[in-house]
């Protein structure tokens, strides 16, 4: 499998791609840019949203429901509207949200990660049904996450521990316990950032500052995979396209060198890797 290049853009921190098979539409997001974009059948267009927008989901209602900073925003993408829903009121200043996603019940996983990305005082939270709880505390920067095809495990990424988490899922309570290891990097380059879940049941892993993504087996934590890009800050993926047999993957220019960046003249761009593995279809947000 190679990658092309879908998208060439100079995103400073793409991120949170999510492929909206209802309207066969791309989101993703540029964290320091504050803004979202969208690729669609009419075109790329983008809008700036006044803050750190770091994940987005579409919502059953038709709105996207973003985090921003330490809130949760509805956006109408069509208009370019977009305001705000809940503030999380005791997470430090310090932390912004980082990745999030909704589980197939429609509520909003969301964790936030300590800007200095050094403290474990960030958290992983839910929003359901109009209510914010906090589900997991002591991370540092909350990352990747998904669900098992079963639904019966999530997967949640604190970057700096360089491994995949691996619990137990309660859908019926939307409550996670039993964190075991699902992938450990050990002496892979970058660290694990964004992540996805094939139909299969393996996880994707995009390597910040490692130049590639990665296949996983959770259940018996085997590397399979290993995709090089031509840029090293690997963000984030998803799969999506008409058969869901496409990877979007994300980049970024954020920390690299002006001689980096020379040298890597399509940072900051999206990617699109065509596979004959098929993805699992986004989950929308009940909100």
């Amino acid at each position: 499998m190679e990658p092309e290049i879908y998208i060439e853009g100079n995103a400073d921190l793409g991120e949170g791609p999510i492929w909206d098979n209802k309207k066969c539409a791309l989101y993703w997001v540029d964290i320091l840019g504050h803004r979202i974009h969208v690729n669609d059948q009419s075109g790329d267009k983008s809008f700036n949203v006044g803050g750190e927008v770091s994940s987005l989901s579409p919502s059953k209602n038709g709105y996207i429901i973003a985090t921003v900073n330490l809130s949760f925003y509805r956006i109408d993408v069509e208009k370019g509207h977009y305001s705000k829903m809940l503030t999380l009121n005791d997470e430090p200043t310090t932390n912004r949200f980082n990745d999030g996603k909704c589980d197939i019940l429609g509520r909003y996983w969301a964790g936030t990660m300590d800007r200095g990305e050094r403290s474990p005082v960030a958290s992983l939270y839910v929003l359901d049904s109009g209510r914010i709880r906090r589900e997991l505390h002591g991370l540092t920067i909350s990352n990747g996450l998904g669900w098992s095809p079963d639904n019966k495990l999530m997967f949640l990424i604190d970057t700096p521990t360089r491994k995949v988490w691996k619990f137990s899922f309660d859908l019926e309570r939307g409550h996670i316990s039993d964190r075991n290891v699902a992938a450990d990097f050990n002496d892979l380059p970058g660290v694990p950032d964004g992540m996805t879940v094939d139909s299969e049941g393996f996880i994707w892993v995009a390597h910040w500052g490692g130049w590639m993504v990665s296949r996983w087996d959770p259940y018996n934590g085997k590397l399979l995979e290993k995709v090089r890009l031509p840029v090293k800050n690997v963000s984030s993926l998803t799969f999506g396209g008409n058969n869901l047999k496409t990877i979007f993957i994300t980049t970024a220019k954020h920390g690299l060198s002006q001689e980096e960046i020379a040298k890597q003249p399509l940072a900051g761009s999206v990617f699109k890797l065509d596979t004959d593995i098929k993805g699992l279809p986004v989950n929308l947000c009940q909100q």
